[in-house]
């Protein structure tokens, strides 16, 4: 695809693409955006390639494509943020009588986590203090899957070892 014949492809085109992407996004701005995202990828991986194809009907398959792994990137985050927040919880259901007998039980679960291994007790302090996965690894010096690795089995050893205070 020359570049020419992408411009013409593009300006014949565009109204129908806003159309057609404002039925998944239900708004003016995300359409423009969700088609301007889109036409940079068939641009930036067609460019320069014989292969005779169907602008539009690529086109709308990549728009479709480019909705879908929107939309299942913020639920992903959302969830997560739930599942965060809901892994938290059961430290606050746990109910005692008086301040002293929360105190001790703060002093233990914070006794637990500090006999932690270091390389798997840092990065779940500071993932708790609000830093991001790359963050903790910058940081680190270590890959993302291994800050998140090391993060879900700190997780998983204080969650057997602290299973005595869950409701």
């Amino acid at each position: 695809m020359t570049e020419k014949q992408f411009k013409s492809f593009v300006t014949s085109n565009y109204q129908d693409l806003l159309k057609f992407s404002y039925h998944f996004t239900k708004d003016s701005d995300d359409a423009a955006d969700l088609v301007q995202e889109s036409l940079y990828k068939i641009y930036k991986n067609y460019k320069g390639k014989d292969k005779v194809i169907q602008f539009k009907a690529l086109a709308k398959k990549v728009i479709y494509n480019t909705f879908v792994t929107h939309y299942q990137r913020i639920k992903r985050r959302l969830e997560l943020r739930q599942g965060v927040k809901n892994q938290y919880n059961w430290m606050s259901s746990v109910q005692s009588s008086n301040r002293g007998e929360s105190h001790l039980i703060l002093n233990h679960i914070n006794k637990k986590l500090n006999n932690l291994d270091q390389k798997f007790s840092r990065p779940f302090k500071m993932r708790i203090h609000g830093y991001s996965y790359d963050e903790i690894s910058k940081t680190m010096d270590c890959p993302i899957g291994t800050i998140k690795s090391r993060i879900n089995t700190a997780r998983r050893i204080l969650r057997e070892q602290l299973k005595v205070y869950r409701a």
